[in-house]
């Protein structure tokens, strides 16, 4: 069998030639278009919501929208941690 393939190699140098040239020629594409990651992002995905509403304080902001959106959130599969903060920006009036 390995005989059969020298000799035909031989008899045939320009095919293999071509044939070698072709494959280093996919092989050289290939690696160019390779998608490979060489630092990959190791930082948390982290979700900000922001809530317009004059009428509500901190206490009312965290009771009424900051805790029923973690309960939604702590089921969810792969969850590492949940963190959330809840500031209070009073604009003055402009008339």
């Amino acid at each position: 069998m390995v005989t059969k393939l020298i000799a035909f190699s031989l008899r045939h140098r320009l095919l293999v030639l071509i044939l070698a040239v072709a494959v280093a020629a996919a092989g050289l594409y290939a690696a160019r278009h390779l998608a490979i990651d060489a630092v990959p992002d190791v930082t948390t995905k982290q979700v900000q919501i922001n809530v317009k509403d004059s009428a509500l304080g901190a206490e009312d902001i965290e009771t009424q929208i900051t805790y029923p959106i973690e309960v939604a959130l702590s089921s969810l599969p792969r969850r590492a941690s949940d963190h959330s903060t809840c500031a209070v920006s009073r604009k003055p009036a402009t008339s």
